[in-house]
């Protein structure tokens, strides 16, 4: 073997432009493979940074329509910690995180962290890098002992890591805290990727929040002996005895049990990942079949020596295993070659997961990585070298002393390359109308109907406002007292208006296609059908009177929020859009009805249009606006603005420091912005395949050149004769073009064919196109066609000007 290896290199370096070309086409589609294989091996292979991992599940709970959301109140929370066996341990923690701004410092910061229902680091098997994680007195105390886990990020930004920092005093929200550790942010947010988590407090200090539905995710261990359908049935067991205790949403709900590297990294996220590693499959099997073909072309080349060798006593198996081992060689240099280009290309794939707003994981070459690139090099090899060993196998000494480099041409041969070149077609049309399905998507949501005026319009939020009032007043009063956070806000308003470039101002809880979610969803329901069930969701926002006129939505009915609706005493109203209309109030004029938005009545007094409130691409959901002297802790301000961001965020920064100096925000944003960013997963998306794209086709044209060319050479002496009796040379350059064209169209038809088998897989990623496109699948048929009449061209130019007498001669 050692002798056929050497041997089989000494022969590869005889030719080194063929070595160059195979190597470098081999190098590229293992090394587009082993990078996304890269990813997948972070987010679903590589281990969790978290003591026995595979113990630890999310819990959440289905809400029907296709919504999933997290563990409810802090009533079930409780009653499965005090009920649950399957589980040994479990950490309530608020999912859409909370907000605190931290002061006693030059410059104070917001910062956004999570109430926790017991000590989350231990359930998840991490340790503190200081001090200890939280205790159950932690939980249950109150008043002045407020305990705090801070971010390793947070401890180095603003205590310049100071191991000292544990056991000091810190004031978040105008309220003491003491240090009692330090954590890893990255651990933590592996799971938590979709936000921040610069710290961590008991729930215990949130009674309120505590108690609100679907307020809480749930991370826990299974208890030694259970299983995720144990824990499930347990659980549905828990809620179904205990129903009373909940609400109609509740009991109506599902219980979900999934590890947590589901929970985080699966769905939408998962189909797309591996929806990259198939592409880039693809590109390797084109790969495969270009280096295929090359090789029956050397084989042709080398054929006197093959059959010679035939001659002398050498068994077919003995020539199949010289020419395996120079696949195996041409495979095992393009791994090399691959796992250089996969080295490059990680850190640029790592930028591109950064802007497309995916967790951040460690995505280095490990060995699984080597071993995935090991075992494609070893498949390769196999897949493009067996074909023509086997056709070299079959292939008698006779024949090859007698016919040349000429035993090659069989109609049998030819089927098989030329087979060879139709897969690498339709694969490459396959990946074509895939990115040209995904462009139109992203066309479609960029130019979507938003419902609402975007241009010249910010957003920003104001963590909460909170005033130390004395220790007499009730607990509701001292944290969340109404009137001083809507005098502050109200205040803020009227600065912000003052501003010299702003031409308005008001308050809303949640913009547009605001991070995190948009304008997040509440119960709903009629007040007219208190037993409808109770799995209807619309967006909720919090406005003032001039929001709506600044996002320029339009009222179709009945009147906008007012003044005269700010205040305490006034009847709660809501404006509704005509979505909600549509769905919920076919039979009844809506104008006048009461509706539950998160178990609050409202009046409705008015009806505008509706708008998109998440993301570009995803489906509409109703939106009721509701005063924000209701909830005046959601404290989010929009503004219409002509200055640069950066001097208006200047502005409203000195705006909020005359209020209060201690006050922090949160980043201003330009709705525009947000828009676009909400469709940065798409581009990302769109980039890959669209590379991965380019280099099939390039494949592909490159192939079928290659063809073209081989069988240009082998027919050179019936060009001659056509060329002799007569033929002009545009019939010779027809001939070639027609053969080129028929194994074109054969491709395209057979890859339109495979896109429409599976274009449903790709509907997660559509928006407002359907995998049957008729403009992209012609569209890519014409590019297909022009790339292949252009890697025909030259060829078939070459065969007409082939000189008779020198044709004939080759006989």
């Amino acid at each position: 073997m050692l002798n056929d290896l050497h041997f089989g290199l000494r022969q590869l370096m005889k030719s080194p432009g063929f070595t160059f070309i195979t190597v470098l086409t081999l190098a590229i589609g293992i090394g587009a493979n082993t990078a996304i294989f890269s990813l997948i091996n972070a987010y679903f292979l590589k281990a969790l940074p978290y003591e026995d991992a595979d113990s630890l599940v999310a819990i959440s709970y289905d809400m029907g329509e296709k919504d999933t959301n997290y563990v409810t109140n802090g009533n079930l929370l409780e009653d499965l910690l005090a009920h649950s066996t399957q589980l040994e341990s479990f950490t309530g923690f608020t999912h859409t995180g909370a907000t605190f701004s931290l002061g006693g410092i030059e410059t104070p910061t917001e910062l956004s962290g999570h109430q926790v229902t017991g000590p989350m680091l231990e359930t998840l098997g991490l340790r503190p890098i200081y001090g200890s994680d939280f205790t159950a007195d932690h939980q249950s105390a109150t008043g002045d002992d407020k305990v705090v886990l801070l971010s390793d990020e947070v401890w180095r930004q603003h205590f310049d890591s100071d191991p000292n920092t544990v056991g000091k005093s810190i004031q978040l929200s105008r309220e003491g805290y003491t240090v009692i550790g330090i954590y890893d942010k990255k651990a933590i947010t592996t799971f938590l990727w979709w936000q921040s988590s610069d710290l961590m407090v008991p729930a215990a200090f949130s009674k309120y929040a505590f108690k609100k539905e679907w307020g809480y995710g749930t991370v826990a261990r299974l208890a030694p002996g259970a299983t995720l359908a144990s824990a499930k049935q347990e659980l549905e067991t828990i809620k179904s005895q205990l129903a009373n205790n909940y609400s109609d949403r509740v009991r109506e709900s599902k219980v979900l049990v999934r590890t947590i590297r589901s929970d985080s990294f699966g769905g939408s996220f998962k189909k797309t990942t591996f929806l990259l590693f198939a592409a880039v499959g693809l590109v390797l099997l084109v790969a495969c079949a270009n280096v295929a073909n090359l090789l029956f072309a050397r084989a042709t080349a080398r054929q006197s020596e093959i059959a010679l060798r035939t001659a002398i006593g050498a068994s077919g198996w003995r020539i199949v295993r010289l020419l395996l081992c120079e696949s195996a060689l041409l495979s095992l240099a393009g791994a090399v070659g691959g796992l250089f280009i996969c080295i490059n290309a990680l850190p640029l794939l790592g930028r591109l997961v950064v802007f497309s707003n995916w967790p951040e994981m460690d995505y280095s070459i490990d060995l699984s990585v080597l071993a995935f690139t090991l075992v494609v090099s070893i498949g390769t090899g196999l897949l493009f070298g067996v074909f023509p060993a086997v056709k070299v196998l079959r292939q008698g000494s006779a024949e090859g002393l007698s016919e040349s480099s000429r035993s090659f041409t069989s109609s049998q041969g030819n089927r098989l390359q030329s087979s060879l070149i139709v897969i690498e077609i339709a694969l490459s049309v396959v990946l074509l109308v895939s990115i040209g399905l995904l462009l139109k998507s992203t066309s479609n949501a960029l130019n979507a109907e938003r419902g609402f005026q975007e241009a010249n319009i910010y957003s920003f939020k104001v963590a909460r406002v909170r005033e130390t009032l004395p220790k007499t007043e009730p607990e509701w009063t001292r944290k969340w007292d109404n009137e001083i956070r809507t005098r502050f806000s109200s205040n803020l308003v009227e600065r912000l208006k003052q501003i010299p470039g702003v031409e308005d101002a008001a308050m809303a809880s949640r913009a547009p296609m605001a991070p995190g979610g948009g304008i997040w969803k509440k119960d709903f329901w009629r007040d007219d059908q208190p037993d409808a069930p109770k799995t209807y969701q619309v967006g909720h926002a919090h406005v003032n009177g001039e929001a709506l006129s600044i996002l320029d939505i339009p009222l179709i009915r009945g009147r906008a929020i007012e003044e005269r609706d700010q205040r305490f005493e006034a009847q709660k109203v809501a404006v509704i859009d005509e979505l909600l209309v549509q769905e919920k109030f076919p039979d009844i004029d809506p104008m006048g009805q009461t509706i539950h938005v998160a178990g609050t009545a409202y009046e409705i007094i008015g009806i505008v249009g509706s708008i998109i409130p998440n993301k570009l691409d995803e489906k509409r959901y109703p939106v009721v606006y509701t005063p924000q002297i209701h909830t005046p802790w959601n404290t989010g301000y929009i503004v219409k603005s002509l200055l640069a961001q950066g001097e208006l965020e200047r502005s409203v920064l000195a705006a909020v420091k005359s209020l209060d100096p201690d006050q922090p925000i949160g980043e201003l944003q330009a709705l525009e912005q947000l828009a676009k960013d909400s469709l940065n997963h798409r581009a990302v998306i769109n980039i890959l395949l669209g590379l991965f794209g380019c280099i099939a086709v390039l494949l592909a044209g490159i192939g079928i050149y290659g063809l073209m060319t081989y069988l240009v050479e082998l027919r050179q002496r019936e060009i001659g004769v056509r060329l002799a009796i007569g033929a002009y040379p545009r019939e010779i350059v027809g001939m070639i073009l027609k053969r080129g064209m028929i194994l074109t169209a054969i491709g395209t038809a057979v890859g339109i064919a495979a896109i429409l088998l599976i274009g449903r897989f790709l509907g997660f990623m559509l928006y407002q196109v359907t995998p049957y496109d008729p403009i992209i699948l012609s569209g890519v048929a014409l590019f297909v066609f022009l790339v292949t009449a252009f890697a025909c061209w030259r060829p078939a130019k070459s065969a007409s000007k082939v000189h008779p007498s020198e044709a004939l001669q080759l006989g």
